[in-house]
């Protein structure tokens, strides 16, 4: 078995490059193609040290929609994160609270 290398100390420093690097915007693709740009509406550090982030989807539109894909933006705009889904919206009250789970550690191989 494969002796780890990284000290807690690299990997916390890794946990807060990802805090520190995401900002907080995100945006969602619609299947119909058009982008819509949103707020993240939480990112926190869970008891086991994933660093969770949750975003708001809700379209806003009339009738069903399905979102197609995700992205956390970094402070430059870029994506940093996707996620690529088919999850329909039914009507204009729903929404998705979708939720980004990052677990940095080291596993040795």
């Amino acid at each position: 078995m494969a002796q780890k290398i990284l000290s807690e100390t690299a990997l916390e420093g890794y946990r807060v490059y990802t805090e520190t690097t995401i900002s907080h915007k995100a945006r969602y693709r619609l299947t119909t193609g058009s982008w819509i740009e949103t707020n993240v509406d939480s990112l926190r550090r869970a008891p086991d040290n994933r660093i969770l982030v949750d975003v708001d989807v809700s379209p806003g539109a009339s009738g069903t929609v399905t979102v197609a894909e995700v992205q956390l933006l970094d402070y430059n705009g870029r994506p940093w994160a996707t996620t690529t889904e088919q999850v329909t919206i039914e009507n204009l009250q729903e929404g998705i609270l979708w939720e980004f789970s990052f677990n940095i550690v080291e596993q040795p191989v």
